[in-house]
């Protein structure tokens, strides 16, 4: 047996199985190809579509269909060449770069294949798995219902599996199974047995279980992009206006007036609700997050709006919170959100509703758990990588081999231009600009990854102006007290000076420190300051930014039109919808240093009076922390149970279930009341006098867990059972 040693600069890779139309869908021609992507590099470097490279294309207009091996071929070269590189190693002449206990010099690495991504039917594919039937999840044995109508396989009991999870899978228990199915030459036999399993066979992915533990079960992710964007958000938005529960023209106009800011600009979003059939996954998702809540509220009846409150968090979970990392506890509430979700479309849109998509966002929270979180391998830049190839000039005969020739020529130009530039790798560190600006966006774009850790935390409180500076006079006087009032608290003395001589910009840029790159601020743009006395934050309208040089130093102040609170009483009123708070313009304007902007956020005007609004509501789409710490999932009740019951009390009332009634969703239940004697601290409980009663399954918020005592007349309750703080939870 041949020992390795460990070795940080081993290789890595992200398989990615994609299939497109390369004539645009004018021809019934099919083609397949697998791409990869190094993961051992930096996050900001893998994520260029550049560093997408081709192993194969593949013509699936010319394959068999139905044929679970057709692909196995175009697979083997791939799987060997791996499989060779694990055992024996790839011989470097000279690696560049060392690391303690890892000298420079000629060197062994190793390489292997650590996660399989691609749309549903793609993985499915690649897996020799069913994507519908009565077993489409590789990851567990879910239930399923075949509708005969529709003839149709749904994926329900979502509250039921709340309770009694569905059972994973375990690839070492059905391996004699799958290899069965794979000699099986009967094809009437072998579908029989893949009807069962759920699998057509055994993928060639298997062999790479013996090297390294790879698991094509649980290593080949289900994609953010495809699962949520383009499956569940699309959807829900359909069944939404299919069933006439949304007025279209209520909605598109409250979408015309969305203050989309230039982040959301730069790429596709959604303007035009009439042209849904041709929106992309960004539009879907732009739609479910951040303004979604607003402009579907007040149009929904309540249990349609309340599932849709869950899709919009599972959404701004995945493309905004999670990407500035995620823990245990975090992967554990997201996984809460989508089972609530799916138990409240399941019960409010029916069963016809419940796809597998439904069910595959059951197993994203393994994924992050995985290999962390989604953007490190969703499908976003290996899909816009297709346009590169279909964009290829050919005389549409075996394309294939045009395409690939091509893809080889710019793969070999790459690595022969960064052989060439390696030298410009050891740039010399930038320092924080004196004059703290930029003539372009793309210039310090290009500098910032060789900005030293000082000037990258400069930039991030400080920031740096963009674009041309214009000499201006400052002759409003409140500016230049405000001014002259920072300047005398940094340097200690009174610079009340005449000199009213300054520089205006358009725009100023800040660096990220939870993320690579920066946000860009633009005149015109609403943000969050907060001032050194008293740290609360309050939101401006930019319309000056400017520089002073004092002392051979320049400075950096913003100044906007303020925005207050809208108050009743001493509280803030809090919009309905989406819970955003609500402001209008104070009619003040006001100077601050730069170091004092936080972040950027959309002010929606109302949206009952859109033309002529009385406030606007704050949209702070970029907020630092999830607004949920703990989510109430819709319990599955059953003879026996002790109901924790929402009632008019701060407590939850105590009700033991009699009887259940699934059809209709209501419990008999008799209530209970505190000891008389010993009160509620005690946690005992006794049958209330009165007669059994009935209670819906949305008044249930939990069950409690504790032990009879005394012949089963009283009941003592777990304390710790008892659900506290909650942000979602029933209607």
């Amino acid at each position: 047996m041949e020992m390795a040693r460990g070795d940080p600069r081993n290789v890595a890779y992200i398989l990615h199985w994609d299939g497109f139309q390369p004539f645009d869908g004018k021809y019934n021609h099919g083609s397949e190809l697998l791409k990869s992507r190094l993961l051992t590099c930096v996050k900001e470097e893998r994520q260029k579509q550049s560093e997408i490279f081709v192993v194969g294309f593949v013509p699936t207009y010319l394959l068999p269909e139905r044929r679970p091996v057709a692909l196995d071929p175009f697979l083997l070269p791939l799987i060997e060449e791996i499989e060779d590189g694990f055992i024996n190693g790839i011989e470097v002449d000279n690696y560049a770069f060392s690391l303690p206990q890892f000298p420079s010099g000629p060197t062994k690495l190793r390489h292997l294949i650590l996660l399989v991504t691609a749309d549903h039917v793609a993985l499915c594919e690649i897996c020799k798995a069913l994507f519908c039937k009565e077993n489409p999840c590789r990851g567990c044995k879910c239930g399923s219902t075949l509708v005969p109508v529709s003839n149709h396989y749904y994926y329900g009991e979502y509250r039921k599996s709340t309770k009694y999870p569905w059972p994973k899978r375990n690839i070492d228990d059905e391996l004699e199974t799958l290899q069965a199915i794979e000699d099986e030459e009967r094809k009437t036999v072998a579908q029989e047995m893949a009807k069962a399993a759920g699998f057509t066979g055994l993928s060639i992915l298997h062999r790479l279980n013996v090297l390294y533990g790879f698991d094509y079960r649980r290593h080949c992710v289900f994609d953010v992009m495809h699962t949520v964007a383009l499956g569940v958000v699309k959807k829900h938005l359909s069944y939404l206006l299919d069933n006439d529960l949304l007025d279209r023209s209520t909605v598109q106009e409250r979408l015309s007036h969305v203050p989309w800011t230039a982040e959301f600009l730069s790429s596709r979003y959604p303007s035009k609700f009439s042209r849904m059939g041709f929106w992309k996954a960004e539009e879907f998702q732009k739609f479910a997050y951040p303004l979604s809540e607003v402009l579907l509220g007040g149009l929904l009846p309540n249990e349609h709006y309340e599932a849709w409150e869950c899709l919009a968090r599972i959404v701004e979970f995945l493309y905004c919170q999670g990407r500035n990392g995620w823990t245990v506890d975090s992967a554990a509430i997201f996984q809460n959100i989508v089972l609530r979700y799916n138990i409240l479309v399941e019960e409010s849109q029916g069963l016809n509703t419940c796809h597998v998509v439904n069910h595959n966002i059951t197993h994203i929270h393994e994924d992050v758990l995985n290999f962390g979180s989604p953007d490190n391998y969703w499908c976003y830049n290996f899909e816009r990588a297709v346009k590169r190839y279909i964009a290829i000039s050919s005389n549409h005969k075996n394309i294939e081999i045009t395409f690939a020739r091509t893809e080889l020529r710019r793969e070999v130009l790459k690595v022969r231009s960064s052989l060439k530039s390696q030298e410009g790798y050891f740039k010399k560190d930038i320092s924080y600009p004196e004059k703290r600006h930029y003539q372009s966006l793309p210039t310090l774009e290009s500098d910032l990854q060789h900005f030293t850790t000082e000037a990258s935390h400069l930039t991030a409180i400080c920031g740096v102006l963009v674009g041309r500076l214009k000499p201006i006079h400052l002759s409003d006087a409140s500016q230049m007290n405000s001014i002259c009032a920072h300047l005398t608290a940094c340097f200690g003395a009174n610079h009340s000076s005449n000199n009213d001589l300054a520089e205006e910009c358009r725009s100023i840029f800040f660096t990220n420190p939870d993320r690579v790159g920066g946000v860009l601020y633009r005149l015109g743009e609403h943000v969050v300051y907060t001032l050194p006395s008293n740290g609360q934050e309050k939101l401006l309208t930019l319309t000056k930014l400017v520089r002073i040089k004092v002392n051979e130093e320049y400075h950096l102040f913003a100044t906007g039109d303020c925005l207050e609170p809208v108050m009743h009483g001493s509280d803030a009123v809090i919009h309905q919808w989406g819970k955003h708070a609500l402001l209008r313009p104070a009619g003040v304007e006001i100077t601050i240093p730069s170091s004092c902007i936080q972040q950027k956020v959309m002010l929606y005007p109302e949206p009952d009076n859109l033309t002529d609004p009385s406030f606007y509501v704050c949209i702070d789409y970029q907020r630092p922390h999830f607004p949920i710490t703990d989510v109430i999932i819709p319990s599955y009740p059953e003879v026996g149970d002790m109901l924790l019951v929402k009632g008019d009390d701060p407590e939850p009332w105590r009700a033991l279930a009699l009887t259940v009634q699934q059809r209709n969703n209501v419990v008999q239940v008799h209530f209970y009341v505190p000891h008389p004697r010993w009160g509620r601290q005690s946690g005992c409980w006794v049958r209330e006098g009165t007669r059994s009663q009935q209670v819906h399954f949305k008044s249930i918020i939990g069950i409690s867990s504790g032990t009879w005592r005394s012949g089963r007349s009283i009941y003592k309750e777990d304390q710790r059972s008892i659900p506290r703080s909650k942000t979602l939870k029933n209607g």
